[in-house]
């Protein structure tokens, strides 16, 4: 009879639960997050700042295959795929003789090139070829990845044309200028933070899953934030409508100023380089001059004698190899000096500086590793994330309007503008340790009045996660 009764129970708490949370997705989000991508598909096409090398992702790719050098062969041949894939997307076919220039680049290609056709590029072939090879040249993966960016280099102009025509088009096709296709963007973010604020079932969702705590927006709770940071003379019910707008904003610029501090040192890494752009105003075109200077060496090296026999050099054809790869890693130091003179001026903001920084992917990871030399791989990937995020948020009030030069103090620019607003703030308050909580004391009551615009009670959602509770416990038994 218990057992009996524990199943009704257990049915009738199962249905309850299915029936309230049995929410259709908001079809608007989609839509948005859709027209978003789209929107940053064309910015990517249209940006003035990125060259036709960072357009292709080969900065990154290149890097990381430097990078997989002493790894293992699965990932190298990855992204020697990739770096030949976005050629060949581009309309620059890669064949074996490419790498003619070293010939223990070129033995290993041929076979490569032969199973990227037949899509095994980790074939038994494959790792014997590379096993043969690398014994008789252990700088194999550096030769390749030299011939890779002169590949590039040789064509540069064709590839520069690609992208020059393909924004063309894509400006045409969206009959908008660059500004109001960054007006929409914008316009589009606010109104999916709107639409993903007030969806039932991510409300509903973030309770379930255990992230936010029913406890945590009791009324009692809530109104000891408000009466925190709210001076109580104006905390009546006929100001709340203001006060929460206030809030909204205020939470804002908390988040913009704490995500700056995070990425502060990109900052000074930048105003640091602009200091010194002088010095170096020649340095990438002499790095240019070096590269091709060593290509007409390698020419001349693998050029036959007039018997038509190739008498190879291999230790000075290594050596230019080596040499060529260390003023390619100066070329892409230099290169962000020669992209500042172009693109940055006394008059650049903190955002501006920080948008630029975004476009270079070498140096954005020196940067994240000269602050934190311990970072994982996978962490430096989720820090340009996140910056990328960050930079593409669309409430700015603060670091789009300070310039990169000016030394104002942030902290004391919020506190006298949420002060105005009858706002309980003091700089301390604002000091960086302080800031996380700061943040997430204003966002919980922005998430309680989410709660109550979206139309759901709380005691309501206290008892569908008792609900989930009980299923699940009954789950595991």
């Amino acid at each position: 009879e218990y057992k009996n009764y524990k199943s009704d129970i257990l049915n009738e708490i199962s249905k309850r639960y299915v029936s309230n949370t049995r929410l259709s997705s908001n079809g608007n989000i989609n839509n948005l997050e859709n027209e978003m991508e789209n929107y940053e598909l064309i910015l990517e096409v249209i940006d003035d700042i990125k060259s036709s090398y960072e357009k292709t992702s080969l900065d990154k790719e290149v890097y990381k295959l430097g990078k997989f050098y002493k790894e293992n062969l699965e990932n190298v041949n990855n992204q020697i795929m990739t770096c030949i894939n976005i050629f060949r997307n581009i309309g620059i076919s890669i064949q074996d003789q490419d790498f003619s220039y070293s010939k223990y680049a070129l033995e290993y290609m041929k076979v490569f090139l032969d199973e990227m056709k037949t899509g095994n590029i980790d074939s038994q072939n494959v790792k014997e070829t590379f096993e043969k090879v690398y014994w008789k040249c252990p700088d194999l993966i550096i030769h390749i990845e030299v011939i890779i960016n002169n590949i590039y280099l040789k064509n540069k102009k064709e590839i520069d044309k690609f992208y020059s025509d393909k924004k063309e088009e894509t400006l045409k096709k969206y009959k908008i200028n660059v500004e109001n296709i960054l007006l929409n963007y914008k316009s589009n973010q606010k109104q999916l933070d709107k639409e993903i604020n007030l969806d039932k079932k991510r409300i509903l969702d973030n309770f379930l899953s255990g992230r936010w705590n029913t406890k945590d927006y009791e009324d009692e709770k809530i109104n000891k934030i408000y009466q925190k940071y709210v001076n109580n003379e104006i905390l009546t019910k006929d100001n709340m409508l203001e006060i929460n707008e206030n809030i909204y904003e205020f939470t804002r610029s908390i988040y913009e100023y704490k995500e700056y501090l995070k990425y502060k040192y990109i900052l000074d890494n930048i105003k640091e380089k602009f200091n010194e752009k002088d010095n170096f105003k020649n340095s990438f075109k002499d790095n240019l001059k070096e590269i091709d200077k060593c290509e007409n060496q390698l020419k001349k090296l693998n050029k036959p004698n007039i018997f038509g026999k190739k008498e190879i050099d291999d230790i000075k054809v290594n050596e230019i190899f080596l040499k060529e790869r260390d003023i390619f890693k100066e070329l892409s130091k230099n290169i962000i000096y020669y992209k500042i003179s172009e693109n940055i001026n006394e008059n650049s903001t903190i955002l501006d500086i920080l948008c630029f920084a975004s476009c270079f992917y070498k140096f954005l990871v020196d940067a994240i590793i000269k602050q934190n030399q311990d970072i994982a791989p996978d962490e430096i990937e989720d820090v340009i994330k996140e910056l990328k995020k960050f930079i593409k948020f669309p409430y700015f009030t603060i670091i789009n309007n300070i310039k990169m030069i000016e030394d104002k103090d942030i902290a004391l620019i919020i506190k006298d503008r949420y002060k105005l607003l009858n706002f309980n703030i003091e700089k301390e308050d604002l000091q960086e340790d302080n800031l996380e909580n700061l943040y997430n004391e204003l966002q919980k009551i922005n998430i309680y009045n989410n709660i109550k615009n979206a139309g759901l009670d709380l005691d309501d959602i206290k008892n569908l996660c008792e609900y989930k509770k009980i299923l699940d416990k009954e789950q595991m038994n």
